[in-house]
């Protein structure tokens, strides 16, 4: 059997010795091809001229070199994430980073935030005056004013 693939002009004349009455057996041994190959290529060629059929083999390399640049552009945004992930930066440098995304490439405000790793909840929250350290169970506002009005009948004890 043959070590190679068949070229369009090499297809094309198979097919054609296949319309013109040739046996199975005689294409197969004069080509080195499988039966299995010739039909192969008789369902998927049959009735289509040369330029066509480059035209069609050159769109299927294109799609495959596509396909493999997409898979290593998704495998190098990956990476990127993981290592931005890793500098552990604060909240405040995160959205910082991600308005300065925002500016210089249109990009979604979600799809930032998926790569920076932070959520947009994250990203819209604002800080109240106490900061959010104070806050427990039975905590309320109330309490820095007067400190006994912010806790329950339970804290109180």
């Amino acid at each position: 059997m043959r070590n190679h693939k068949l070229n369009a002009t090499e297809i094309i004349a198979v097919l054609q010795a296949l319309r013109e009455g040739e046996t199975v057996p005689q294409i197969c041994c004069r080509w080195g091809i499988s039966a299995t190959t010739l039909y192969q290529l008789k369902r998927s060629y049959d009735g289509l001229s040369e330029p066509v059929f480059e035209r069609i083999t050159a769109l299927m390399r294109e799609n495959a070199r596509l396909r493999q640049r997409v898979k290593s552009l998704e495998r190098d945004s990956e990476v990127l994430s993981e290592a931005l992930r890793a500098q552990s930066l604060s909240t405040h440098k995160r959205r910082r980073l991600i308005d300065h995304l925002r500016q210089h490439f249109t990009v979604s405000l979600a799809r930032v935030c998926r790569l920076v790793g932070m959520s947009r909840t994250l990203y819209y929250y604002e800080r109240g005056e106490l900061g959010g350290e104070q806050d427990g169970p039975g905590f309320d506002r109330r309490s820095v004013k007067s400190p006994r009005s912010g806790l329950t009948k339970s804290d109180r004890l």
